[in-house]
C-alpha cells in the first residue's frame, strides 16, 4: 500500500510516531506499507483511524479551506478522503 500524508496536511514523521505509539504498534517505512497476509485486519483499521484522526486535527487547526469555486470545503471532502484511504488499504495502491 502506498500512503502520502502531505495532501492531508501531515508529515510522514508525525504519522510514523503516532502509529508506533499505539498499543499494538504499526511501523511504516516511508510511503510504502507492506501488509503481510497474516496481519490482523484490525491493524489496517487502526492505521486508517489514526490517519483520519490526525487529518481531522490538522484540518481543525487550519482556517477554512475554499475550493476552486470559492466555497468552503466540508464534510463531503472528509468522506472522500476516508474512502480513498480505505480503497488504498484494501486494493494496495
Amino acid at each position: 500500500m502506498f500512503f502520502s500524508p502531505a495532501p492531508l496536511g501531515l508529515t510522514l514523521d508525525a504519522v510514523q510516531a503516532k502509529l508506533a505509539a499505539l498499543d499494538s504498534p504499526i511501523y511504516v517505512m516511508r510511503e510504502r506499507c507492506v501488509i503481510h497476509h497474516q496481519i490482523d485486519p484490525q491493524a489496517v483499521e487502526d492505521f486508517i483511524d489514526v490517519v483520519q484522526q490526525m487529518a481531522d486535527e490538522a484540518r481543525a487547526g487550519r482556517k477554512k479551506q475554499l475550493n476552486a469555486e470559492g466555497k468552503e470545503i466540508g464534510e463531503d471532502v472528509k468522506l472522500v478522503e476516508e474512502g480513498e484511504l480505505r480503497k488504498h488499504a484494501v486494493l494496495g495502491y
